[in-house]
Order: structure tokens, then C-alpha cells, then sequence
């Protein structure tokens, strides 16, 4: 007699698994909502890293331009020079002197208004 005390019926049966049944949805709709922020958290941070590339390049590329430019200069300056044309040689020496200084001057700023890497 109690094995027929102690039996589940088939509405308690059903209720439990709805139950389960709810519990199981309810985690997946909170899954489904944590990988959305995961997805677009790791769209915000690769966009962001994209922008920060193209930084890097655009700075490089001005600062070797920059770089590039004086260093033609001075080879130029240098050449005349060496061949004894076009002005007096003390002038042009003193003119080459100038360059090498502003490309140290550019090369310092450049150094000294680059912000410090982020801490990682």
C-alpha cells in the first residue's frame, strides 16, 4: 500500500517538467544574451584596433617622410659640396650643418610629443 502512497502522478510529472522545461529556456535566453555582448564587444575592440593600425601607419609614414625629405636635402647640400658648386663652400658647409640640426630637432620633437605607450 505505501508504494501507492508514495506515487508521483502524471500532473506532477508534467509540472516538474515544464518546470525543467522553463529553467532550461530561461538559461538559454540568458546564453543567447551573453554572447550577444561578447560579439559586440569584440566588434567595438576590433574596430577600435583597426583604428589604432591605421594610426600607427599614417605616423610612420609622416615621420619617414619627414625623415626622408631632410635626409635629401642634406645629400644634396652634401654633393655640392664636395664639388665646389654653386656658392661659397663655408656657406654651404654651415647650410649642411643647419639641416642636421632641424633633423635632430624634428627627430626630438617627433620623439618628445609622442604620447607613451598604454600600459597593457
Amino acid at each position: 500500500m505505501s508504494f501507492w502512497k508514495n506515487r508521483v502522478t502524471k500532473a506532477a510529472l508534467r509540472d516538474q517538467i515544464a518546470a525543467l522545461a522553463k529553467q532550461v529556456t530561461d538559461l538559454r535566453t540568458e546564453l543567447v544574451a551573453r554572447l550577444d555582448r561578447i560579439e559586440r564587444g569584440e566588434t567595438t575592440i576590433m574596430a577600435d584596433l583597426n583604428t589604432l593600425q591605421a594610426d600607427v601607419t599614417a605616423e610612420q609614414t609622416v615621420e619617414q617622410s619627414a625623415i626622408k625629405l631632410l635626409g635629401g636635402l642634406k645629400t644634396q647640400l652634401d654633393a655640392a659640396i664636395a664639388a665646389n658648386a654653386n656658392g661659397d663652400p663655408t656657406k654651404l658647409a654651415d647650410l649642411s650643418s643647419q639641416i642636421e640640426a632641424n633633423t635632430a630637432a624634428l627627430a626630438a620633437a617627433v620623439t618628445a610629443n609622442t604620447p607613451a605607450a598604454p600600459a597593457a
